[in-house]
């Protein structure tokens, strides 16, 4: 799955020249929900690991954005959470490894089993897919984080440039 993304979007666009300033990787559920082990949805070559790398090379800011709880993950006896869990950590771990790269924890932002049935019917449309309440709150909490890390790839402003 990850691999179609990104052999027909990303790898198509640099292949072509071109270059993104910032690049926001969310992925993995669909992987994790399909039986996928999180280390392949990690380190495939097509994988989470390798469009950070790609990014990263360019220069950009790379937002990796964990994966929130959903209602089917405690099929199998929880194995899908087990495994969501620990693609989370490898997620953590990776944008650790990069100071070009920032964590967004969804996971923490969007806990499904620690809210009230009147937020989750606000939020989830099928328990997987957010309404336009949850992709609102999405995007709010991308907003904030770009908003803190934009001086990161921003030139300086003409008034900081005679400070210096």
């Amino acid at each position: 799955m990850m691999k179609d993304l990104y052999d027909l979007k990303i790898e198509e666009a640099w292949k072509a020249g071109k270059t993104f300033d910032i690049v926001i990787v969310l992925g993995g559920i669909n992987d994790i929900g399909g039986g996928k082990k999180p280390k392949h949805v990690l380190e495939n070559p097509h994988g989470i690991r390798a469009l950070v790398k790609s990014a990263l090379k360019d220069n950009a800011l790379v937002f990796i954005l964990t994966v929130a709880e959903y209602a089917e993950e405690m099929r199998q006896r929880g194995k899908v959470r087990k495994d969501r869990m620990e693609l989370n950590e490898g997620l953590k771990s990776l944008a650790a490894e990069h100071k070009n790269s920032v964590l967004l924890d969804f996971a923490n932002e969007f806990p499904y089993f620690a809210l009230s049935e009147t937020k989750k019917e606000e939020l989830w449309d099928d328990g997987l897919h957010y309404k336009p309440a949850g992709y609102e709150r999405m995007g709010e909490i991308v907003f904030e984080a770009l908003q803190s890390e934009l001086h990161r790839i921003l030139p300086p402003k003409n008034d900081e440039k005679k400070q210096e």
